[in-house]
């Protein structure tokens, strides 16, 4: 029973936390952004980051709609997608 008591109350706890956890969202405004799929550079604009994740990209003219947790300003900064050579040869 005593075993039974301690898992309850840590199952609890661990609710607690998920129920109290929210995402920390980080904005950085005024950076230029190099794209993957286009030939430009997308200057002066937006991005938002959820949980160390881009949710969003706009021109920074846009209006902010989310709260934030943190704002970098971005200005003569660019912002690519992370890059990774998997090309590789295998000698014999």
């Amino acid at each position: 029973m005593k075993s039974l008591r301690h898992t309850t109350g840590f199952l609890i706890m661990i609710a607690a936390v998920n129920v109290n956890a929210q995402a920390k969202i980080l904005v950085l405004e005024h950076v230029n952004v190099i794209p993957m799929d286009k030939q430009q550079v997308l200057n002066d604009h937006r991005a938002v980051v959820v949980d160390d994740k881009v949710s969003l990209i706009e021109p920074a003219s846009n209006k902010l709609k989310v709260k934030v947790d943190e704002i970098i300003d971005s200005r003569g900064h660019y912002m690519i997608p992370g890059l990774s050579d998997t090309h590789f040869q295998q000698s014999s």
